[in-house]
C-alpha cells in the first residue's frame, strides 16, 4: 500500500510519540482517514460529543470568507491519536504510515475538521490543499485516548465575558483607525461593530472611578482581583448599558457618550439621595447589585425622555439630580392612578431604603418576578403620564 509522508517534528514527552505536522482538507476527505469516536452510553463506549452543526457553520463560513480574503488563518492543533506506531525520519523530518493503520481517532477538533472538509466542498474543492496543523499521538490506547479527551476539555477555560468586551471595544477602534484593518470573521465583526462594547465601557469607567458616582469603586473591572466593595462585575453592568442605554428605544445619544455618562451620573445620584434620604448610603444595598442596576437602567428611557427628542438634546441641562429627582416624584404621584390597585403598595415600596436593603423584598425577587414588576411600572407610566409633552413624560 501506498505510503503518505508528511514533513513533522518529533516530540517525545515519556512514553509518547508525538508528531507536529499537518494533514489537508483532501487528506481529511479520504474515505476511513480519520474517525470520531462518539459517546454511546448502553454500549459504554466512545467519548466524544455529538457534533454541533451550527458551530460547524461558523467555522465553515469563516474558512470560506477568509479564504476569499487572502487570510484564512486556523492556527489551533487538531488533536488525532492511533494505538499504532508510525515509520519517522529524523534527518528528512518527515513521519511516513501507510493507510492501513488509520482511522486516526479525533481526540480534540472533530468540528474544524468537519468544517474544512465542508468548506473544501462548497468551493469546488479549491480548499483541498488548505493545511490544518495536527498533533498526531501514536501508540496510545483507547482507553488513554478517552482520558486525554477529559484532560483537554475538562482544563480548558472560556474566554472571560469581561475581557471579550474589553477587546471587542478594542477591535472596533482598531478597524476604525487603521488604513488597513486586519480581517475579522462575520460575526466577531458584527459583535464588535454593533455590541456598543466602547460606549458602554467608557460609561462603565466613568461610573466607577468618578468622585460623586455612587458607582465608584464598586464594579469588579476584568481581571481586576476580588475586593469586598465590588458588588457588581465588569461584564454585568457593560451587559446591561449596552441593552438598555444605547438601545433604540432609549433617547440617550449614543454618539455623544459624554453627555450620556453625565446623564447617567446625576440620574444615578437621584436614585441614591431618594432611597438613602438621610445621607447614610448603604453600599451593600441591592441597588448597587444586578436587581437594582437592571430595574433603574431599564426605566431610565422615561427619565431621559424628560431630556432628549428625537435624539436631539432639549434643556438638557435640566437633567441635573434636582430635576431628575421631581421627575421621580413626578412620577411616583402619578402612580397612585393606575388603575391596577394590587399594585399601588408595589409601587410605593420602589423607592425605599427597606426595599432595597440587603436581605430585603427586592433581593428575594427572582427574574421572572423582577421582571412582572418591571413591566408594571412601564404600563403604569404609559397609562398617568402623557408622553411628547414638554412638561412631562
Amino acid at each position: 500500500m501506498a505510503m503518505i509522508t508528511r514533513p513533522a517534528v518529533e516530540v517525545k514527552q515519556g512514553r509518547y510519540n508525538l508528531y507536529l505536522t499537518s494533514f489537508t482538507g483532501k487528506d481529511f476527505r479520504k474515505d476511513n482517514f480519520y474517525h470520531v469516536c462518539e459517546l454511546k452510553i448502553q454500549k459504554e463506549a466512545g467519548y466524544q460529543r455529538t457534533l454541533d452543526e451550527k458551530r460547524i457553520k461558523k467555522f465553515t463560513d469563516d474558512i470560506i470568507q477568509s479564504s476569499e480574503e487572502g487570510v484564512c488563518f486556523y492556527p489551533t492543533s487538531v488533536f488525532l491519536a492511533t494505538e499504532h506506531d508510525v515509520e519517522y525520519d529524523d534527518k528528512k523530518k518527515e513521519v511516513s504510515f501507510d493507510k492501513s493503520i488509520c482511522p486516526f481517532n479525533v481526540v480534540d477538533g472533530q468540528h474544524r475538521i468537519r468544517a474544512l472538509v465542508e468548506a473544501s466542498e462548497k468551493t469546488n474543492f479549491s480548499l483541498d490543499d488548505f493545511p490544518m496543523p495536527v498533533t498526531l499521538v501514536t501508540g496510545i490506547s483507547d482507553l488513554e485516548q478517552t482520558l486525554q479527551f477529559l484532560i483537554v476539555n475538562s482544563e480548558q477555560q472560556k474566554v472571560a465575558k469581561g475581557v471579550e468586551q474589553h477587546i471587542y471595544a478594542r477591535l472596533r477602534s482598531v478597524r476604525e483607525l487603521a488604513d488597513d484593518p486586519p480581517y475579522l470573521p462575520k460575526r466577531i465583526r458584527d459583535e464588535a461593530e454593533t455590541g456598543f462594547y466602547r460606549e458602554s465601557l467608557d460609561v462603565v469607567i466613568f461610573l466607577n472611578t468618578e468622585d460623586g458616582s455612587p458607582w465608584k469603586g464598586k464594579v469588579l473591572m476584568a481581571n481586576e482581583e476580588k475586593k469586598k466593595s465590588a458588588y457588581i462585575k465588569q461584564e454585568a453592568f457593560v451587559s446591561s448599558v449596552s441593552e438598555n442605554i444605547f438601545s433604540s428605544q432609549n433617547p440617550l445619544p449614543n454618539n455623544d457618550v459624554r453627555r450620556t455618562r453625565e446623564f447617567l451620573l446625576n440620574y444615578w445620584i437621584a436614585i441614591t439621595e431618594l432611597i438613602f434620604d438621610d445621607g447614610s448610603v448603604e453600599s451593600d444595598s441591592n441597588v448597587f447589585k444586578t436587581t437594582g442596576m437592571r430595574f433603574f437602567h431599564i426605566i431610565c428611557r422615561y427619565f431621559a425622555g424628560k431630556y432628549v427628542t428625537h435624539g436631539k438634546t432639549t434643556s438638557y441641562g435640566r437633567g441635573n439630580v434636582k430635576s431628575i429627582k421631581e421627575n421621580f416624584e413626578e412620577v411616583f404621584d402619578n402612580l397612585k392612578n393606575y388603575p391596577h390597585e394590587e399594585w399601588h403598595e408595589q409601587f410605593a415600596k420602589l423607592m425605599t431604603r427597606e426595599f432595597w436593603k440587603k436581605g430585603g423584598e427586592a433581593g428575594k425577587m427572582n427574574y421572572a418576578a423582577m421582571n412582572k414588576l418591571i413591566k408594571h411600572y412601564m404600563l403604569a407610566i404609559d397609562a398617568t403620564i402623557e408622553i411628547g409633552d414638554d412638561e412631562s413624560f
